[in-house]
């Protein structure tokens, strides 16, 4: 990874916003400039380097080298221009694939756990297990549970899934107060520990 500044043609044209044409990277001599000896060992003398805008943002730079010497025509220039806009076309589509994907994923268990909840009135296990694998499916998660808060101020396991479920069974029921259930049930909104 490179930040943006002068330390490569990609760098600078995320620097600059604009297009970078260098006609001899070996004599470039600018001293921010770090890949001479990436250039040399990959044999090559000039480079360009476009950036991919997508809203106002660049997003990416994409970038052509070659032996010769000689910066690159000025239709050169507008040919990796357009292929840059293409692989922004190409990123965007990938992102509303993925933002649909994802949606269509939370509906899809949304309505297996509302299917689940219409069949079992009279039990809570199927519900509590069917909430456990659309949450493991959907987060990637190995631990997760579900806990409840009993009317005697105890917190026990509605249903546990991953492989601490021996250490959660020692340790529970445990008094509310001691529980991140009880800071949940206080504050009213989710909670999130980025870092236990």
């Amino acid at each position: 990874p490179m930040r943006p500044g002068g330390g490569s043609a990609a760098a600078r044209a995320v620097r600059d916003r604009a297009v970078v044409n260098i006609g001899d990277v070996r004599v470039e001599d600018d001293a921010q400039y770090k890949v001479k000896s990436i250039a040399e060992l990959a044999g090559y003398r000039s480079i360009l380097s476009v950036p991919m805008w997508r809203d106002e943002q660049i997003v990416g730079v994409i970038t052509v080298t070659r032996a010769e010497v000689g910066q690159f025509a000025e239709k050169e220039v507008a040919l990796l221009q357009t292929f840059a806009r293409q692989a922004v076309i190409a990123i965007e589509n990938v992102r509303l694939f993925n933002e649909t994907k994802e949606a269509l994923e939370q509906q899809t268990a949304t309505a297996e756990v509302l299917r689940v909840i219409s069949g079992s009135v009279s039990d809570t296990a199927p519900v509590f297990e069917k909430i456990l694998d659309s949450c493991q499916h959907l987060f990637a998660t190995e631990q997760l549970g579900i806990f409840l808060a009993s009317d005697d101020g105890q917190v026990r396991v509605g249903a546990w899934r991953g492989s601490a479920v021996e250490a959660v069974a020692r340790t529970f029921p445990k008094p509310l107060g001691d529980t991140m259930t009880a800071r949940v049930i206080r504050e009213r909104r989710t909670v999130h520990i980025p870092d236990t």
